[in-house]
């Protein structure tokens, strides 16, 4: 069975793609604008989510850290101003006249009363004790705190000279602070009745903490509050996830004044400290908040830049897709129109051309050189056929030349050797013969001038001078056979590029035949063509009967004519002459209304 188109194309593929004549699929056209657009939303797109990732972790953790520094600074001064109060307090109750009773033995109900009264003004004050120099406690706010101190008291009264300490533990395991005002004697300023010692609750003092937990909880902040003294000691808390690993992280946090407060990240915390110092020497507030919790809406924002980038590359892969497939899909069609007009198939071109775009301007411009090769082929093919027949009319004219000379030689002895009175029919045959080789002289003249060589002297010729000159030359014989020759008048004169007496013959040969065709009474026109597209020429138009259908085809070729005593040579070296001189002549014809030839020559140099 014989191989249809399609399976002779898949060989060829084939071949060429063993042959390395087709890429590799991820080598196309197509694949390299996928991956140029995937490359194009990736990259700039990795950029944006690390710059925008850095800059919102940056921006959040100033921005949190400062937030947490203020609280913190805000809840120590709260606690610091519960502390302030409460010293001044008790130094201004050290100052009253009832102290006097202090050197009254039984003292202690009228100064307890005042001290329990005392203590009930404030939920942070545990208990007042009046200590004399021999360390037992005279009076107290509780009447179970009168008599020996404990242990914790008379360490805190013989071994600091800070009026502030704590928080410390007594006897009953609550942490306490404690402070101290030197009773002196109304009477005598100089000296001491005894020392003011006030207990405060620890837990009290702190509650800001536990406020300020619950105020950053309702912002939605998952914060932790401490209160670390020096070692890194945690006195006080707020928050389960405070308690577990951050003794060194505490040991890290800034020594300030204080006003001081500042923020810092650990590995796992983001903290905002304030110092509480004075009164509490080396206590500091800190609050914390987790950085996985401090960076969600960072990590939100990635996920949401991931998730964008995603869905960005997507499109713009089918994009890509899409587009690619729009280039590449002419550009396939442009190389099997290419094989197909390796092979012949004229017609694969035109369905290469679709798009208005570069793939298309190089589908026409390939097609507009497919056609100059189709015409330049053409032209080859009558170069060499009128090659041939130049050969071939030489080949012919010499060998038939002699023969003839030798034939018009003898019938004009015949013709003068025959006697006076022979019979007519014989001297009419020799006439006949006689003018047979004349025709065919002129035939051979005709041949070895469309064989002759001519070296073509190409020079700007204004064709309107030429075509006057044809004119002339034929305007004798029109009026000789009847017909009205016409110049039309035209703009241009008609400058071209050629080999002016070759154009004159060709003009003139044109205009005998219209003269010839014409009949008695009839009309023939030249005259010059508009100038375009680099081309200028001119026309020859007659009125006479036409071409039959039959020999329009064969206008051009040798020993083809329409009229009787007709060679058929004129226009076969008209169409020579002016292929050689890169031009066109082309004609159109109607039965019973006439013929136009039309020459056109380039205006520039070829």
């Amino acid at each position: 069975m014989g191989e249809t188109a399609d399976d002779v194309e898949r060989e060829s593929t084939a071949r060429e793609a063993a042959a390395g004549g087709i890429p590799h699929p991820m080598r196309t056209l197509r694949a390299k604008l996928v991956v140029f657009a995937a490359a194009i939303v990736i990259i700039p797109g990795a950029c944006v989510g690390i710059i925008a990732g850095r800059a919102s972790r940056a921006s959040l953790e100033q921005a949190i850290g400062a937030q947490l520094a203020r609280e913190a600074s805000h809840a120590a001064d709260r606690i610091r101003a519960t502390l302030v109060a409460e010293r001044w307090a008790l130094e201004s109750f050290s100052r009253q006249d009832l102290m006097r009773e202090i050197r009254v033995d039984d003292i202690d109900k009228r100064i307890s009363t005042a001290l329990a009264t005392f203590r009930q003004g404030s939920s942070v004050r545990r208990d007042y004790l009046v200590v004399t120099p021999d360390r037992r406690a005279v009076a107290a706010g509780r009447p179970a705190s009168i008599g020996a101190i404990p242990e914790g008291i008379t360490f805190f009264l013989e071994s600091h000279d800070r009026p502030v300490v704590g928080p410390l533990e007594l006897e009953s395991g609550h942490p306490v602070v404690l402070m101290s005002a030197v009773i002196a004697d109304p009477d005598r300023q100089d000296e001491e009745l005894g020392i003011l010692v006030g207990i405060y609750d620890w837990p009290a003092l702190v509650a800001p903490i536990r406020a300020l937990r619950r105020e950053l909880g309702r912002l939605g902040m998952e914060t932790s509050v401490l209160v670390v003294r020096e070692g890194a000691q945690v006195v006080a808390s707020a928050g389960e996830s405070a308690a577990r690993g951050l003794p060194p992280l505490a040991a890290r946090a800034p020594r300030g004044s204080a006003s001081a407060s500042a923020y810092f990240r650990d590995r796992e915390w983001l903290v905002g400290a304030a110092s509480l110092e004075p009164p509490l020497a080396a206590t500091e507030l800190l609050v914390l908040e987790p950085l996985a919790v401090a960076f969600a809406p960072a990590r939100r924002l990635g996920s949401r830049l991931a998730l964008a980038l995603s869905v960005a590359l997507t499109l713009s892969l089918a994009l890509a897709v899409v587009g690619a497939g729009r280039v590449s899909g002419p550009l396939r069609e442009l190389t099997r129109a290419t094989r197909g007009l390796a092979r012949g198939e004229r017609h694969a071109l035109s369905r290469a051309v679709r798009t208005q775009d570069e793939v298309g301007t190089l589908a026409i411009a390939f097609q507009s050189m497919a056609n100059d090769l189709d015409t330049a082929q053409r032209d080859l093919v009558e170069a060499a056929k009128y090659a041939f027949v130049g050969e071939l009319a030489a080949g012919v004219a010499h060998e038939v030349r002699t023969s003839l000379g030798v034939l018009r030689s003898s019938v004009q002895i015949l013709q003068r050797s025959l006697p006076e009175g022979a019979d007519e029919e014989s001297r009419e045959l020799l006439r006949i013969v006689r003018a047979e080789v004349d025709r065919l002289g002129r035939i051979v003249d005709e041949l070895l001038s469309l064989a002759r060589p001519r070296e073509m002297v190409a020079e700007q010729t204004v064709l309107s001078e030429l075509l006057s000159r044809a004119a002339e030359f034929v305007e004798p014989q029109a009026r000789e056979r009847g017909v009205k020759l016409v110049r039309r008048a035209c703009t241009s004169e008609g400058i071209v590029h050629c080999d002016s007496e070759l154009i004159y013959e060709v003009a003139l040969n044109l205009l005998v035949n219209a003269v010839q065709v014409a009949e008695a009474g009839g009309r023939v026109e030249v005259g010059i063509t508009a100038p375009g597209a680099g081309f200028a020429g001119f026309e020859v138009i007659d009125d006479g009967p036409g071409i039959p259908d039959q020999l329009q085809g064969q206008v051009f070729a040798p020993f083809v004519t329409g009229r009787s005593g007709g060679i058929g040579l004129g226009l076969t070296f008209a169409k020579r002459v002016v292929h050689e001189h890169r031009g066109r002549i082309t004609f159109r014809t109607e039965e019973g209304v006439g013929t136009t030839f039309r020459v056109e020559l380039p205006t520039g140099l070829t």
